[in-house]
């Protein structure tokens, strides 16, 4: 009786294929679950921006209450909202700068405001990249 001859090559293809196939599947898989994972960073760092941002500015406000209530203040002080701290510091001219942290996220803003009008109107208003 004959013996076949059996063609192993069609298995290692088919075998070979398989393997490179699961492989970039399993490296696709990979990509998405870490874009996802640091996808919620950017949103939780973005969360923390806008509140040390709405943070600073009420420090702003705070500081042109302070110059209503004593037109001759200057100096710094600390506000303490909810747990988180901010602070200010006045120059003479109208000059304030404003400094609000919550978890390692800062926000600074410097504005001048109209010391000869009772209500302390404010001039300019801009965030900068770091207290000078």
């Amino acid at each position: 009786m004959p013996r076949k001859k059996i063609n192993f090559k069609k298995g290692f293809i088919a075998l070979v294929s398989v393997i490179i196939i699961s492989f970039i599947l399993v490296a696709g898989a990979i990509g998405l679950n870490f874009t996802g994972f640091y996808g919620r960073f950017n949103v939780l760092d973005s969360e923390t921006k806008e509140r040390t941002n709405a943070l600073a500015r009420a420090c702003a406000e705070q500081a042109r209450l302070e110059l209503a209530m004593d037109i001759n203040f200057i100096g710094k002080k600390v506000v303490n909202v909810n747990s988180h701290d901010c602070e200010y510091e006045v120059y003479s001219g109208g000059k304030i700068n404003t400094k609000a942290k919550i978890s390692n996220i800062y926000t600074y803003y410097q504005l001048s405001v109209d010391l000869n009008t009772p209500e302390i109107e404010t001039i300019s208003f801009e965030e900068v990249s770091n207290q000078p």
